[in-house]
């Protein structure tokens, strides 16, 4: 729980993810990392722009809460699966995971697993690029995207 509060607390101070507070970072700046440091920190926001950052990290985990319970209730059958064969074997591979419940959705590419592939092959994004005349404005470019559509 302490950790998932802190992933949330820093989604909402350091990295800007919450809607009402939107994309500024609220970091407390820490003058004395040793005792009292609580006591040492100095904030740069209001007392209610705290009580919202208390908010916002709350709605943070009660939204992953309820969609853990969802995807666990949605796939409670293959969860009961899982744990049968378990009882009986004590472990599982890739492969009797598959036979149980169906392949996984990070499925193989190529024959290969994509945790295999991911770290064999470089991720380089491919940049497209669209050529215009320099008479053309690039408003006509997106009319013309919008026609096509």
């Amino acid at each position: 729980m302490e950790q998932a509060t802190n992933i949330a607390r820093h989604m909402v101070t350091h990295w800007g993810m919450s809607e009402r507070l939107g994309p500024v970072s609220y970091k407390v700046s820490e003058s004395d990392p040793f005792l009292g440091r609580e006591i040492h920190q100095q904030r740069q926001f209001s007392e209610h722009t705290m009580k919202i950052i208390d908010e916002e990290v709350a709605k943070f985990l009660h939204d992953a809460s309820v969609n853990a319970v969802e995807l666990l209730t949605e796939h409670r059958g293959k969860l009961e699966k899982i744990t049968e064969a378990l009882l009986e074997h004590e472990e599982l591979d890739e492969r009797q995971i598959t036979a149980l419940i169906g392949p996984s959705v990070h499925a193989p590419v190529n024959g290969k697993p994509a945790s295999q592939t991911a770290s064999m092959e470089p991720s380089v994004p491919q940049e497209t690029t669209t050529e215009r005349s320099s008479d053309s404005p690039a408003t006509d470019n997106a009319d013309s995207l919008d026609k096509e559509a």
